[in-house]
């Protein structure tokens, strides 16, 4: 059983075996609240990715767990050795054509992950697995939230839960991944790492920006969500985009299972954003009229009786995600749109 003891700030835990100098930080104002809430209603400044890039020029195959690029000519593909799974199309949708994606690295990196939720839980995981070196930033978790600082005791991983800008970083990282982390991460500590830092967000950037991306995206009547990895910089979900992906949006979804299926779907792409990450991709820039969102329940959660049918049964799904508050018609909870009209009978 590895040794804890306190580490720089006031909630930390930290094998000593593990111990390294920190870097020092040079100012520690405190952080905005970031893109990563917890899965309320995904308003993890939720930030999606809009259009697809076209194909580049070369074709990536993936085999025996290793990546590695190949030329994408006819003669190639019939060459195409047994067993390899070409990801053009994947590719395709993510990167431009003056990007390739380089080979996984097999040696152990230096990573800071600032997570949440079973995201972050699941990014924990994934950077175990590869053997790489991790420090976690979290936060404490409700009871219905998976608790990342409780998945870090279970793994023996030292964590704090301490804002990360305002703390003196465990060692000199190799890269940064932000994965639902509440916290907007500094300048100081973009610079720690080169700018090899990434972010999670919930939407097809540059719409969405903000907060609660997910919900607003349904209760515009889109007809697709979506998820992006990009590069963190000085703006609120403003970096150069690395991967995204498209979802559509279901006529039956609820905003619960929207989050669930964006988020499995991006904990899917991780590893890839991750090492274009550290094969310091440059990204492609955002495309398109970009949109915003703050902090706070839409519309404070209140249904409008002059908005369209169709909209209105819309928001009260796009409220849904317990134990979170659904949506609410003068001072009463509304579950479904049978539920609103039995309301508003009762007001006639």
């Amino acid at each position: 059983m590895s040794r804890l003891m306190a580490y720089p700030g006031r909630r930390c835990a930290l094998p000593w075996a593990r111990l390294c100098k920190p870097v020092g930080l040079s100012n520690h104002e405190p952080c905005g609240l970031s893109n990563h809430d917890p899965a309320g209603d995904l308003n993890n400044d939720p930030c999606g990715r809009s259009n697809n890039d076209p194909a580049g020029d070369r074709t990536v195959a993936l085999r025996a767990g290793r990546v590695v690029t190949m030329p994408s000519n006819s003669k190639t593909k019939a060459r195409r050795p047994p067993g390899v799974v070409y990801l053009t199309t994947f590719i395709s949708q993510t990167y431009p054509s003056s990007t390739y994606l380089s080979s996984i690295r097999e040696h152990s990196l230096n990573i800071l992950l600032c997570g949440f939720h079973w995201t972050g839980c699941d990014a924990l995981r994934r950077l175990l697995q590869a053997k790489h070196n991790v420090f976690v930033f979290t936060h404490e978790a409700p009871y219905h939230i998976p608790s990342l600082a409780e998945f870090c005791k279970k793994t023996n991983t030292p964590f704090s839960l301490d804002n990360i800008s305002k703390t003196p970083l465990p060692f000199q990282p190799d890269c940064i991944a932000s994965i639902y982390y509440r916290y907007l991460i500094k300048s100081h500590v973009i610079e720690a790492c080169n700018g090899k830092i990434m972010n999670l967000h919930p939407s097809l950037l540059p719409q969405y920006r903000g907060c609660s991306s997910l919900t607003w995206a349904m209760i515009d009547q889109q007809e697709e969500a979506g998820f992006t990895y990009h590069l963190v910089d000085q703006g609120c979900d403003t970096g150069r985009i690395l991967v995204q992906e498209r979802v559509p949006i279901m006529p039956f979804d609820t905003q619960g299972s929207l989050y669930q299926r964006v988020a499995t779907k991006a904990m899917d792409s991780f590893d890839l954003a991750l090492e274009m990450l550290v094969s310091n991709e440059a990204g492609r820039e955002q495309v398109g009229d970009p949109s915003y969102f703050p902090r706070g329940c839409p519309h404070d959660g209140q249904i409008n009786p002059l908005w369209p049918d169709d909209k209105i049964e819309t928001f009260i799904r796009a409220m849904i995600h317990p134990p979170y508050p659904p949506a609410q018609y003068r001072g009463r909870s509304i579950h479904s749109f049978e539920e609103y009209l039995d309301a508003v009978s009762q007001e006639q």
